[in-house]
């Protein structure tokens, strides 16, 4: 289980202020007519994604952990208030505002969308950011802003979505870092805490489970070998789904106390449906592109493996699949489509399995948790009847009488 999250370090150093052309910030900035340009800034992403393309970015043991260009949205409200940022005026600054990632790098800026366009602090005022990725799952637009909030989008999931919300919360650590710099945290952020160089950081979290899913076969028999005549002889998993709630209401914004900040979870409804894995398409190597089908996966055998003795390999089957979390105690029911063609026929023979996939006792599937679904595949054996033949042993005679009742043995009759 591998715990994963999203930083984007948004630096909105931009400031509205009465200075001088020539004059530079006290956070090293230059300012070009008394102002300073808003810029977002993204670190360390834990995965990545567009409409449908599967877990963003990758784990951080997986060593691909980079931004590829991805896009989010980004809202900018007063503090503590469900009143969208405006400027001097009375335009909307950021609400749901378009940024694009980096590419290939772990730590750098993200760009503004040409539809959002360079942004710059108000003179006076304290704000808040709250970011969201949603993958194409919205089934509409997060309404437009009003002061009753909070802001909430309806999502329907088909397995391939990597959902994530982020707020810009300092933490307790930051405070007092701010605060040993002679810095008032009580006027964060804002135009004044830009000039400071204090960079808002939006820590985006995912909203749902991964399950990566890894198969091996337990036998030669079930694996794709020279010996069984190449991959159509082996099992082939045709596909692998979870049963997993996939429409629901995700709160993108709310206030909490001193500041908005998104909901904790996805409130799902309605009954489950079975999501399928999916995989990338050829040539994806940045995982930008739009998931497709699984196409059977054959199964492969280490004959050197356990000194010559041979054992099946542990590999991964498509990308992954993101689901609903569960409450401790609950299991995914999952269900494997596997077929097998056997030799000296032309069909292959299709057979299911269905499975409860749950963790030890006191356990529970979290969202932003990966898994690792290990599966062991046993291929189908020929039925084998032999025949043996057993030799009659003499069990000697039993003489009847049927015409003669008596205990006596009967006589012939004389002619």
């Amino acid at each position: 289980m591998m715990k994963k999250s999203i930083f984007f370090a948004a630096a909105f150093a931009g400031v509205l202020c009465s200075c001088s052309q020539d004059e530079v910030n006290e956070g090293g900035g230059a300012v070009l007519d008394g102002r300073v340009p808003i810029q977002i800034g993204v670190s360390q992403p834990s995965v990545s994604v567009s409409r449908g393309i599967g877990t963003v970015g990758g784990t951080e043991e997986s060593g691909a952990n980079v931004w590829q260009g991805q896009q989010f949205k980004v809202s900018m409200f007063e503090k503590g208030t469900y009143q969208p940022a405006v400027d001097e005026e009375g335009n909307q600054l950021f609400m749901n505002a378009d940024f694009d990632a980096p590419v290939g790098y772990v730590n750098d800026f993200a760009t503004a969308s040409v539809q959002t366009g360079n942004k710059y602090y108000p003179t006076e005022g304290k704000f808040d950011f709250v970011g969201y990725y949603l993958d194409g799952a919205e089934q509409d637009a997060v309404p437009a802003p009003t002061e009753e909030g909070p802001y909430t989008v309806n999502v329907t999931i088909d397995g391939s979505q990597d959902i994530m919300t982020a707020s810009a919360v300092p933490s307790a650590e930051d405070l007092s870092q701010y605060t040993q710099q002679g810095i008032d945290v009580n006027r964060l952020f804002s135009a004044y805490s830009a000039r400071q160089g204090i960079v808002p950081t939006l820590k985006f979290e995912h909203k749902l489970v991964r399950l990566v899913f890894n198969a091996k076969p337990g036998n030669v028999n079930a694996s794709s070998t020279a010996e069984l005549g190449g991959d159509e002889y082996g099992v082939q998993i045709k596909s692998i789904s979870i049963e997993s709630q996939n429409t629901g209401v995700l709160t993108v914004a709310q206030v909490d106390g001193d500041h908005v900040v998104p909901g904790d979870s996805i409130v799902f409804s309605g009954d489950s449906v079975p999501l399928y894995l999916k995989q990338r398409q050829a040539g994806d190597d940045y995982g930008t592109m739009e998931l497709v089908d699984l196409t059977p996966a054959v199964l492969h055998w280490d004959s050197e493996a356990a000194g010559g003795e041979g054992a099946g390999k542990l590999e991964q089957v498509g990308e992954a699949l993101l689901v609903q979390e569960l409450k401790e105690g609950e299991a995914y029911e999952m269900t494997i489509v596997l077929n097998q063609l056997m030799p000296g026929e032309q069909t292959p023979r299709e057979f299911t399995i269905t499975k409860d996939v749950r963790l030890p006792e006191g356990k529970s599937f979290k969202a932003g948790s990966s898994y690792n679904v290990n599966i062991t595949v046993w291929g189908l054996e020929q039925i084998s009847i032999k025949a043996s033949l057993t030799a009659w042993e003499e069990g000697g005679n039993i003489d009847l009488d049927p015409f003669n009742d008596s205990e006596e043995p009967a006589v012939e009759p004389e002619p």
